[in-house]
């Protein structure tokens, strides 16, 4: 598997010519993650361009109360930008593998230096924040949904928007998407309990299938 294989923008040979200039000029690494290894902390070479060639990265939070939130995610092809984590006074901010993930890093500078592939930077930089902005947009209209259930609905139409199958595999496990929610796991347990009782949605695993109208309001059961 080429390292830029599966970035949106780039076509075959735009990869591997990429690939191939970045390599002479010693500006890729690669290396593998275990299930919650530290990925990237802030301020850690932020001159790097990561691409997740497999496995779901999670960029994380913790707040001074010690809770943790689930920012952003990261599939297989997305790339991101060591120097786009927050710099905030308040809480902390990390990179995790949400499970086993192999990373590649590109060296920004070399990109931009490198005769022949200087141009493919601005495919990459587009791509990336094009898609951080969508995934961030989601997030926020997720967050700002009113009920659990309408945060549940508005998570999985997006996940569903490509394919329209009405088959969603979560990104994430069940506790992590909770916590991308901001809600109780728990309660999102019984939620989702009380959508399967009444045929809205069947869960196996990260699994989601959904039937019809999955509704507009929680349940009204405990």
């Amino acid at each position: 598997m080429g390292v830029f294989d599966g970035v949106k923008g780039l076509g075959p040979k735009q990869a591997q010519t990429l690939e191939r200039n970045l390599k002479k000029a010693g500006g890729i690494s690669v290396r593998e993650y275990g299930k919650r290894e530290v990925v990237l902390r802030r301020g850690e070479d932020p001159e790097g361009i990561g691409i997740l060639q497999s496995g779901i990265l999670l960029l994380e939070s913790v707040n001074l109360d010690g809770q943790r939130r689930i920012m952003d995610y990261y599939g297989p092809g997305e790339l991101f930008w060591k120097k786009s984590l927050p710099d905030l006074d308040r809480g902390v901010y990390y990179m995790i593998a949400g499970e086993k993930s192999r990373v590649a890093f590109a060296d920004d500078r070399k990109i931009a230096a490198a005769y022949g592939i200087h141009g493919l930077r601005a495919v990459l930089l587009d791509h990336m924040l094009k898609t951080a902005q969508e995934r961030a947009l989601m997030h926020i209209d997720v967050l700002g949904q009113r009920s659990l259930r309408q945060k549940l609905n508005a998570f999985f139409s997006f996940l569903d928007r490509e394919e329209r199958t009405g088959t969603v595999v979560l990104p994430f496990s069940l506790t992590d998407c909770a916590d991308y929610l901001g809600a109780d796991r728990s309660a999102m347990m019984r939620e989702l309990g009380r959508m399967k009782e009444e045929g809205l949605v069947a869960v196996q695993g990260r699994e989601i299938r959904l039937y019809g109208q999955q509704g507009q309001e929680d349940g009204k059961r405990g």
